[in-house]
């Protein structure tokens, strides 16, 4: 990291002036943990969070840091990562992004499910199922390049924010007919008990036994920050740890 550059021009554009705080986080930490750097990690609000701390515990162990998360709207962990101000969790590479951005190795895969209500035409199991019809799901978030294009071509997409009981009370309520969620495994068995946990009766829905489309899951770095010199580490971190990543996976989240 270039430590004597980082100060320079501070009071230039506001992403500079926090990108330095950043790296005084990496570079100097007090008390018991002077020697291991603090890394900021921003992650969606509707991320579940069991799931999330014990990830990122094992990644934060194989890469002898450890994080200051923030759990914010996926849009403000967007932000944060074009801004230099934290890794954004989540965060898929496309060609505007890229310009910006640099991404870790995919840390698991995940996949797109459809969610739809019971009294409708039964679980849709393929893109071409969502043709004319108003769909919700999280955004900024990407959905994988066939249903990235699909969105507002061949059907309506709409925002749902929040955690998952505040999106399927959206659907519940008639403000989209299908929602899509991303789910990180292929377990349709722990999709369902997700739903039970947000309170909702997996009956009263219908949701297909397969995902839309797989979808992986980066981490990102504003390109030329402090956090993007991490980059390389952080992808020895998820490498080192697949197999523990693996067991989190089957256990479901």
């Amino acid at each position: 990291m270039e430590g004597g550059k980082v100060g320079e021009g501070m009071a230039g554009r506001p992403w500079q002036r926090r990108a330095w705080l950043v790296q005084s986080l990496l570079m100097a930490t007090p008390g018991a943990f002077a020697t291991v750097p603090v890394v900021p990690m921003a992650l969606s609000d509707g991320l579940n969070q069991p799931f999330a701390e014990a990830l990122l515990r094992e990644l934060a162990e194989a890469a002898g840091w450890r994080w200051q998360v923030s759990r914010v709207p996926f849009s403000r962990v967007l932000r944060m990562a074009e801004a230099g101000e934290a890794f954004g969790f989540g965060v898929s590479p496309s060609r505007e992004r890229e310009a910006q951005l640099v991404f870790s190795e995919p840390v698991f895969r995940s996949g797109v499910w459809a969610i739809g209500r019971a009294a409708g035409d039964g679980p849709i199991t393929s893109v071409a199922g969502l043709k004319g019809r108003k769909v919700c799901a999280v955004r900024p978030a990407r959905l994988g390049a066939e249903l990235d294009m699909a969105a507002g071509r061949d059907f309506q997409l709409h925002a749902a924010p929040g955690d998952l009981g505040s999106r399927l009370r959206m659907l519940e309520a008639g403000r989209c007919d299908v929602l899509l969620v991303t789910h990180f495994n292929d377990e349709p068995a722990l999709l369902l008990r997700r739903v039970r946990d947000a309170g909702f009766d997996p009956d009263r829905l219908a949701i297909g036994r397969r995902a839309l489309k797989e979808l992986p899951v980066y981490i990102a770095a504003r390109r030329g920050s402090a956090l993007a010199d991490l980059v390389p580490a952080l992808n020895r971190a998820v490498a080192d740890r697949q197999t523990a990543i693996g067991r989190l996976l089957l256990a479901g989240p």
